[in-house]
C-alpha cells in the first residue's frame, strides 16, 4: 500500500477522473454501449494503482489515456456509435476503438502511450556518433552531466516506438482484412509533454507519408538502418496519426492534434 499522504493524493486524482471522464462516458451509453467494459477496466487498474501493485502505474496511465480518447470521440457530433475493443471477424487481434461516423464511414483507432523508461544512454549516443548513425548535417548538443544520456534515450526511444507501433497497427489492418476503402485507421500517441513532443511525431509522419526522410530529421540514418537490417516493409495504410499531451498530474490532455501533419518549414539543424 502507498504512504498515507500519497494514497490520499492518488485517491483524489482518481476521483477527479471519475468526475470529469467516467461520468461523461457513462452518460453516453446509448452511443457507447460497451462503455462498461472500459470503465470496469479503469476501475480495476485504479484499485491496483492504489494498492501499488507491480506495473500498476503503467497500466493505470494507459487506460486513463484510453478514457481521454473515448471522451474526445464522443464529444464529436459526427460520432454515431463507439465501440471499445470490438470483436474482429477475421482475426483474434484487437483494436481499441471503432467509431461509426456516418455516410457508411467508420474509423478504427489504436491508442498507444509512449513513455520511455528512466535510462542513461550516453554510451549509446557516443556509439551512434562513432558508427556514423547520425546525419552529417546534425549535431547533438547534450551535456553528459546534465541528463544528456537520459534526454537522448527519451528522444530515440520515443521515435523507435512510433515505428514499432505503426508496424503493429499495419499488421492488424492487414491480418484482420480491414476494408481501407471504406474504413479509416488512426494511431493515437500520448506524450507526457516532457519526454517527447509533437515535432518529433511530425518528423515520423513525414517519413511515413512519402517514404523519404526529411534532411533535417535527426533520426533518418538510424531509422533507415533499422528498417534495412530487419527487412521491414511499410504498407502505409494508416490514415491518421494523432498527438495527445497529458502529464501525469493532468486529468485531461493539455494539447490534442487529431491529424498530425509533416513539418511545414525546415528547422535549423540540431
Amino acid at each position: 500500500m502507498l504512504r498515507e499522504d500519497l494514497f490520499s493524493q492518488h485517491k483524489k486524482f482518481i476521483s477527479e477522473i471519475e468526475h470529469q471522464l467516467c461520468s461523461t462516458v457513462e452518460a453516453e451509453c446509448s452511443r457507447f454501449p460497451s462503455a462498461y467494459k472500459l470503465l470496469k477496466r479503469f476501475r480495476v487498474s485504479a484499485e491496483n494503482f492504489l494498492r501499488n501493485k507491480p506495473q500498476a502505474r503503467n497500466e493505470f496511465r494507459e487506460i486513463h489515456n484510453e478514457l481521454c480518447v473515448a471522451v474526445n470521440i464522443i464529444a464529436s457530433p459526427d460520432c454515431i456509435k463507439l465501440e471499445y475493443e470490438p470483436l474482429l471477424t477475421n482475426c483474434a487481434k484487437k483494436i481499441d476503438f471503432h467509431t461509426t461516423i456516418g455516410n457508411g464511414r467508420s474509423l478504427w483507432i489504436e491508442v498507444k502511450t509512449i513513455h520511455p523508461s528512466e535510462q542513461d544512454d550516453w554510451s549509446k549516443l557516443e556509439k551512434m556518433q562513432k558508427d556514423a548513425r547520425l546525419p552529417d548535417n546534425v549535431r547533438i548538443f547534450m551535456d553528459k552531466n546534465c541528463l544528456g544520456g537520459e534526454l537522448w534515450h527519451n528522444a530515440y526511444a520515443a521515435r523507435a516506438k512510433m515505428l514499432e507501433y505503426a508496424i503493429e497497427m499495419e499488421d492488424k489492418i492487414t491480418n484482420c482484412k480491414i476494408n481501407t476503402e471504406k474504413e479509416y485507421c488512426a494511431l493515437a500517441f500520448f506524450s507526457d509533454g516532457f519526454k517527447w513532443h509533437v515535432d518529433e511525431l511530425q518528423d515520423f509522419v513525414a517519413f511515413y507519408r512519402i517514404s523519404v526522410h526529411r534532411d533535417d530529421d535527426p533520426f533518418r540514418e538510424m531509422e533507415k538502418h533499422f528498417i534495412q537490417m530487419n527487412d521491414l516493409k511499410l504498407h502505409r495504410n494508416i490514415n491518421y496519426f494523432s498527438f495527445f499531451c497529458r502529464s501525469g498530474t493532468e486529468v485531461i490532455p493539455s494539447s490534442v492534434v487529431l491529424d498530425v501533419k509533416p513539418p511545414t518549414i525546415k528547422r535549423q539543424h540540431q
